[in-house]
């Protein structure tokens, strides 16, 4: 299509505009016979590193634009250098940071003169400058120099007007033709995605908020055709096009800067270190210190580790975890914690001579101070110079349908009638989504509905799409030159700055990520340890709890005893620990990888292998790698030393397969790695049965995965964790409890509590505090607990208590805190002050609702002034409210009953329905039964067949206990099973490896 370029195709980054995949346009410009192919998102280049690849894929001359709008310009920006580019992506930055920018001065910095008088064929052109500018905003034709071109846009109705002026003032002209969707059709994938953005109704967006139904592309021989007059306007299309290929530099590891001299300051910390963590330095460790160091030196690294070491330093509670942890250079910084030479941790899964992308080092902190960290970092390296990840928000299954039903005119009642079964749905990709809506054309009442089969089929067009930015869970990156010099940068609704490229693309463009994320268990373990130290005079360092050998800690882990402890709490690690009856460190660490999804194929044989069952390894090579495994692969580097032994690999090679494996964006070259590993093993005469053998235990990490470090690491935590809970179990829960976000809701963890022998106390006005806190046998909920009590009458109680010590009744709280009439009544119904009144509830509601108030002041709300002359008084006697009123009480305030396990309220009615309790179970193995309990966490999975079932974790005062619901008993009762509700279970007790569990087969709500 010589003579013309399409210079402003808008993709899906054009967020709630553009409706094109990248992978579809670079395709569609391909089959068209392009050469160049344009990119021109607006205000953004998200996309930027897929559409580098696709042009490579495609073989496209890549030509970077963008579409740069706001109060002051509106025009199109084409980048002609890695100069020009960096330049865009500063304005850019500008336009998202500044909602004063003005583009249009800003611009005028490159102007050269009038030009007026300067007719198209005067003089030749200088382009020379960064890059061009494409506008039809005549101030800036007129001023800027020669590397301006009026925009003639011809699916605006005055373009030929535009293109009048431009021949008349002599500048040059471009012809625009923008691009929103492939397809004439897509116009309407394009309006929805408009009216979802502007928040209206489908009938109701205005013409101006949409674009033009020919926002398709034509063959180039009909825009000759209909712009034949327009002939310079045409080829100037082309001459942008080709004064705008440059080589776009992404790839090159941009790392940050530490100082002078850096690597031999790494060397020396290491040297320094080494005595600390190796008390007897072995010649295998120097040689592995030797070896890394050798590799860092020669990836010039050193400023990344130093840089990672220095923000480490911030804190004495971490996790250094993923690959890094197979680093003693991270584990002489402090960096990790696990020593990878006395667990042989496979080094060049982390970084090797043959690695071309840079290395990756997940650091954990406490949850609560990670924001502290993430400061200190924006401070130390400058907000310039560091920035946040972002995650690109998509539509999801469900808001789909929500958001598709609401342009639709659907009211909010009809809609969540219509989503809530949607969560029951297991969707992978889209194609299984659009297989989902197929026969979705009915109401929630079940009858046909043209309205909703329309609103299922649009709901699968924007599944998937890009809609907004979100911040990475933990991704920092922190470069040696401005991050606005490499990609646009936004302010996140937090304040944060946040790059536009996600962590896959950001990672092909060479940032160098160092994930800072927030752990509650590290939180966890430094508060039980601050409370050891309060109640006990003990004081236990983290760096130096390990516990890799205490037989209470092991017996815990092996008995599966571990709700509260870290990565080890889900139903099924517990019932894995149980099933396998091992609790020691090696252990554990393979059982924190085997347990994933892909792989529960092998687990069962892995349980039968370690009890004894007889195997032969595939290959004797594998049986060599796979010997601490039982041979099976666990961990994700098994997959780089298959390759390597088996395959014959080259290093490279053998690290790329591991990492393509899990990567959806890259099965075409999975697919080719494979053929090449097939083709290799049959070179070897390996049998083709157990090549695919082979195969198949390496596609068992194509979902989630784990490389043996990472497991190391959090193994050791969950080790730390655990040890409190056996030997200091009630600051131990107390402090779960208080950092919250762990597996299970509040009242599970106080149920465990109960069953552990401890007792658990509602909130006391003169000894808890806003947390949860264990204190030696006793756990206390705090006033965190309590729905709608204020902070600020949390705060002053307590600083009152702390100050001139405890409350002596409720007048006397009233008159040292002055608290609201909401809060005092919420802290009477609570039965915060039971242990220092003699007042029932009625009576102390009297009191507080009796003493009038004097002299407020303006300021005061409804605070409560105790009027002096009537502090004798003393309240009526007023019934007691009933037991059922109190329990009714501590559901409203609490979320659930807190005075005793919730289950013992149903037991009246269940005593003479044959029910038995939970601890009974493995005396009826094999029979059928009916038991009572409570759903405190479920599991929903999909069977081969697709069908879904779910494992379900419910509790009685006695025991939890798991039960299975296969897929014609989940279907029956999905839509009944809700968490904290108590249930009749009907079903059949069975046992797989001594582990006990309740086959279901019918369920009555208590």
């Amino acid at each position: 299509m010589d003579g013309f370029v399409f210079l402003e195709n808008h993709s899906v980054y054009s967020l709630c505009e553009g409706t094109i995949f990248i992978s579809e346009l670079a395709a569609h410009a391909k089959s068209r016979g392009y050469r160049y192919l344009s990119i021109c998102d607006t205000n953004g280049f998200y996309g930027i590193i897929n559409f580098i690849q696709a042009c490579k894929k495609h073989v496209l001359k890549p030509v970077i634009c963008a579409r740069l709008i706001n109060s002051s310009f509106n025009g199109i920006l084409v980048a002609r250098s890695m100069k020009g580019y960096s330049r865009i992506c500063r304005l850019i930055t500008k336009i998202h940071q500044d909602d004063s920018f003005n583009i249009r001065n800003e611009l005028l910095k490159k102007a050269k003169g009038p030009t007026e008088g300067r007719s198209s064929g005067s003089r030749p052109r200088d382009y020379s400058s960064d890059y061009f500018v494409i506008t039809r905003d005549r101030e800036l034709l007129s001023r800027m120099g020669r590397d301006v071109f009026a925009e003639i846009n011809v699916l605006k109705k005055n373009y030929a007007r535009d293109y009048a002026h431009a021949k008349r003032a002599g500048i040059q002209p471009a012809l625009i033709y923008p691009v929103y969707f492939l397809k004439k059709e897509d116009i309407h994938v394009h309006m929805l995605l408009r009216a979802i953005h502007k928040n209206k109704k489908l009938s109701a967006l205005f013409p101006e908020e949409v674009q033009s139904k020919y926002s398709y592309p034509i063959a180039g021989s009909e825009i000759h055709s209909r712009y034949s007059f327009m002939e310079d306007a045409l080829k100037n299309t082309t001459l942008i096009a080709e004064k705008s290929c440059f080589d776009f530099t992404a790839g090159r590891v941009i790392l940050p800067r530490y100082g002078e001299d850096s690597f031999f300051r790494l060397k020396a910390l290491c040297l320094e270190n080494l005595k600390k963590r190796y008390p007897s330095v072995t010649p295998l460790v120097t040689e592995r210190l030797g070896k890394e160091l050798e590799i860092i030196r020669g990836k010039g690294f050193a400023d990344y580790f130093l840089v990672v070491h220095d923000i480490v330093k911030r804190s004495a509670f971490t996790c250094g975890r993923g690959s890094a942890a197979a680093s003693i250079v991270s584990y002489l910084l402090f960096i990790t914690h696990v020593d990878p030479v006395l667990h042989n941790l496979f080094f060049e899964r982390f970084m090797n001579e043959t690695r071309p992308d840079p290395p990756d080092i997940d650091v954990d902190f406490p949850w609560d101070t990670r924001d502290g960290i993430l400061e200190y970092i924006f401070k130390k390296y400058s907000n310039e110079n560091s920035a946040m990840v972002s995650n690109h928000v998509t539509f999801s299954v469900r808001s789909s349908v929500r958001e598709v039903a609401k342009v639709y005119g659907m009211s909010e009642n009809e809609i969540s009638r219509i989503t809530k079964n949607i969560r029951y749905y297991y969707s992978r990709t889209t194609d299984d989504f659009e297989n989902y809506s197929i026969n979705r054309g009915r109401t929630p009442d079940g009858k046909p509905s043209p309205l909703m089969a329309r609103i299922y089929r649009d709901a699968v067009e924007i599944n998937g799409r890009p809609r907004y930015l979100s911040v990475h869970c933990g991704g920092v990156v922190i470069t040696p030159k401005p991050v606005h010099s490499y990609i646009p940068v936004e302010k996140a609704p937090k304040g944060v700055n946040l790059i536009q490229l996600e962590k896959d693309q950001a990672e092909d463009f060479g940032f160098v990520k160092i994930d800072i994320l927030g752990n509650r268990s590290l939180a966890v373990v430094r508060d039980t340890l601050k409370l050891v130290k309060a109640h006990y005079d003990t004081t236990i360092r983290y760096a130096d709890l390990n516990p890799l050998d205490d037989k209470k800690t092991i017996n815990m882990l092996a008995e599966g005893n571990t709700i509260g402890v870290f990565y080890v709490e889900s139903p099924a690690m517990r019932q894995l620990q149980k099933k396998t009856r091992r609790g020691d460190y090696e252990h554990l660490v393979i059982h924190s990888s085997i347990i994933r999804p892909a792989a529960n194929m092998y687990i069962r044989e892995y349980i039968e292998r370690l009890h004894g069952k007889p195997y032969r390894p595939l290959l004797p090579e594998m049986g060599k790698i796979l010997k601490d495994t039982y041979g099976i692969m666990c961990y994700q580097e098994d997959i780089t030393k298959i390759a390597l032994e088996v395959a014959g690999f080259p290093l490279a090679e053998a690290c790329e397969l591991r990492k393509v494996v899990a990567n959806k964006r890259k099965i075409e070259r999975k697919l080719q790695l494979k053929d090449l590993f097939y083709k290799n093993c049959l070179k070897k005469n390996i049998d083709p049965d157990i090549i695919e053998q082979i195969w198949n235990m390496i596609e068992s990490f194509s979902g989630y995965s784990f490389c043996k470090p990472h497991s190391a690491s959090y193994a050791l935590l969950s080790f730390k964790a655990c040890y409190l809970k056996a030997h200091y179990p009630a600051e131990f829960m107390g402090a779960v409890l208080k950092n919250q976000g762990g597996y299970y809701s509040p009242l599970a963890y106080l149920s465990e509590a109960r069953r552990m022998g401890l007792k658990t106390v509602k909130p006391d006005i003169n000894k808890s505090r806003n947390e949860y806190f264990g204190d030696r046998d006793t756990v206390y909920i705090g006033f965190m607990q309590i729905k709608n009590l204020s902070k600020e009458i949390v705060r002053k109680l307590v600083a009152g208590r702390d100050k001139t010590g405890p409350y002596h009744g409720l007048l006397n709280f009233m008159e040292r805190t002055r608290p609201t009439v909401t809060d005092t009544v919420l802290l009477i119904k609570a039965d915060c002050f039971r242990n220092i009144e003699r007042y029932n509830q009625p009576q102390l509601l009297y009191l507080a609702h009796t003493y009038r108030s004097i002299g407020k002041k303006e300021n005061d709300g409804d605070c409560l002034d105790i009027f002096p002359g009537e502090r004798g008084s003393t309240p009526p006697p007023l019934k007691d409210i009933s037991r059922r009123q109190k329990v009714k009480n501590e559901i409203e305030l609490y979320g659930f009953v807190v005075s005793f396990q919730p289950m013992n309220l149903f037991r009246e009615k269940t005593k003479d329905e044959n029910v038995i309790r939970a601890e009974q179970l493995p005396n009826f193995l094999g029979k059928q039964i009916k038991v009572a309990g409570m759903l405190i966490t479920a599991k929903t999975v999909p069977t081969k067949n697709d069908e879904l079932m779910q494992f379900i974790s419910f509790e009685d005062e006695t025991a939890i206990f798991e039960t299975i619901f296969f897929p014609k008993v989940y279907k029956k009762y999905a839509l009944q099973l809700h968490c904290q509700k108590a249930y009749i279970l009907h079903g059949k007790v069975e046992s797989e490896f001594g582990v006990i569990s309740l086959n279901v087969c019918d369920i009555e709500e208590i």
